[in-house]
């Protein structure tokens, strides 16, 4: 995900209508958007499209929305977010 880094990538997020993605409210933005974390095909097709590969990975996809995105408080994948930025 280190992809997430870019600011070009927010920019498609933001065009995709996840453009809370660079606050808190990155959780309740994609809950009130029906995308049950981020296993919502077309999001990770939006996601890989800029550059974030690793997000097209089921596993991570499933790691992102086991929890309605609670786990992204305490994984791998929280930390590489958290190192973006996005904490």
């Amino acid at each position: 995900l280190s992809g997430l880094q870019d600011s070009r990538v927010f920019r498609t997020l933001g065009s995709a209508g996840l453009s809370g993605l660079q606050d808190s409210r990155v959780f309740r933005t994609l809950g009130s958007a029906g995308l049950s974390g981020l296993q919502d095909s077309r999001v990770c097709r939006t996601l890989g499209s800029a550059g974030l590969s690793g997000v097209q990975d089921s596993r991570v996809c499933r790691t992102l929305g086991s929890a309605g995105l609670s786990g992204l408080q305490d994984s791998r994948v929280f930390r590489t977010l958290g190192s973006a930025g996005l904490s």
